[in-house]
């Protein structure tokens, strides 16, 4: 079997770069390989956008205000003129996907595992699977891998119905309860659905990953903490996300997702990055015959990997950190910086906001 692209892995962002193949025009035929069964509403996306975008008209939940707390009580809110605070389930996000993709040149399989990836001598590719072996002219892998990185944020989520309303249901608890210690921060996100209908997630900075099962103890404290009973547990989610990739595991392979460095290093956040590598990276393909990984400016990177180091080296002082930046930072600039958006007066401001101290240690030091 021969195809234009293959694409290995069919989550957020290979669906993501087969739609986007689609929808530009590409007439090559387009293949990707899943190895999971069937798609379920396994986890959320988040972000910030604007009213007239697409991810902004299709998310299924919207805020204008979010809350930063610390164990000590300093917090403050942001509000959102220009844009919102999104919520996307995988399960609309997977359903949109598949339907863009009901097209004759661009195919799906499922319960596929790759085995392995080499070069012909035709510059082309002999992708083997379990199902078969099929060349290709492109190959994209967004599988996840497990990558070393400068801190873990390792989280577990419960999407619960509740015994009576949560307080400020209009509210997102972005980042709440800030604390760390000398090993890690920790904190609380809660997203309001309803007053009767949450989504609560532990989490932790770490300089290693952890297994989400142990932040047990961090969801009932979070639960008391808000005065929260639930009623019942619709689902479960958790992940292991890599903050700050220090190596990108050694391919000749074009990788995209959070194993393409898709990530925002200092927060997480990584759903529009995906989607704008992804139309990129097709109009590069359908221009050029040519695939990429993301992309990211030099400073910004630069400037994220410090910052995680420093919270790394530094993480009691972490919750002081984003508080000083959430109260230098109106929420729309806020939401700019956090959404790649940001100019010269946000950088500044985020600058400005920070001790000063610490970070020209981290420099001195290498960091």
């Amino acid at each position: 079997m021969k195809v234009n692209v293959a694409i290995l892995g069919a989550g957020c962002a290979g669906l993501a770069l087969a739609r986007c193949l689609k929808e530009q025009g590409f007439s090559g035929s387009v293949l990707l390989l899943e190895s999971r069964q069937c798609y379920e509403n396994d986890r959320t996306w988040c972000y910030w956008a604007k009213p007239d975008s697409q991810w902004h008209k299709m998310a299924q939940y919207r805020w204008q205000q979010c809350l930063f707390s610390s164990l000590n009580d300093a917090q403050h809110i942001h509000y959102y003129d220009s844009t919102s605070y999104c919520c996307l389930p995988a399960e609309n996000y997977y359903d949109f996907c598949l339907q863009q993709l009901d097209s004759a040149n661009v195919s799906l399989k499922m319960e596929v595992e790759v085995v392995s990836v080499s070069p012909t001598r035709s510059q082309s590719w002999l992708v083997e699977t379990t199902s078969g072996n099929l060349e290709a002219d492109i190959v994209i892998d967004t599988r996840p891998r497990p990558c070393e990185a400068i801190l873990y944020q390792s989280f577990l989520g419960y999407e619960v119905t509740l015994s009576r309303p949560i307080f400020a249901p209009d509210t997102v608890r972005l980042m709440c309860n800030m604390h760390g210690d000398n090993q890690c921060m920790r904190f609380y996100y809660i997203l309001p659905f309803s007053p009767w209908h949450i989504l609560i997630e532990p989490t932790v900075f770490h300089r290693y990953p952890l297994n989400p099962d142990l932040l047990k103890d961090d969801l009932q404290s979070a639960l008391r903490a808000e005065d929260i009973e639930i009623e019942s547990i619709i689902r479960r989610e958790s992940a292991i996300l890599p903050m700050g990739q220090t190596h990108l595991e050694g391919s000749v392979l074009v990788k995209g997702g959070i194993a393409g460095g898709a990530l925002r290093a200092s927060s997480g956040y990584g759903f529009l990055r995906i989607q704008a590598w992804a139309l990129a990276c097709a109009q590069s393909i359908i221009t050029k015959q040519k695939a990429f990984s993301h992309q990211q400016h030099h400073l910004q990177a630069r400037m994220d990997h410090l910052f995680l180091n420093v919270i790394k080296h530094n993480p009691v002082d972490g919750p002081d950190y984003f508080i000083r930046m959430a109260s230098q930072l109106n929420g729309d600039q806020f939401s700019a910086f956090m959404s790649d958006e940001a100019g010269m007066k946000e950088w500044m401001q985020v600058i400005s906001a920070l001790p000063k101290w610490p970070f020209i240690k981290e420099v001195m030091a290498g960091g």
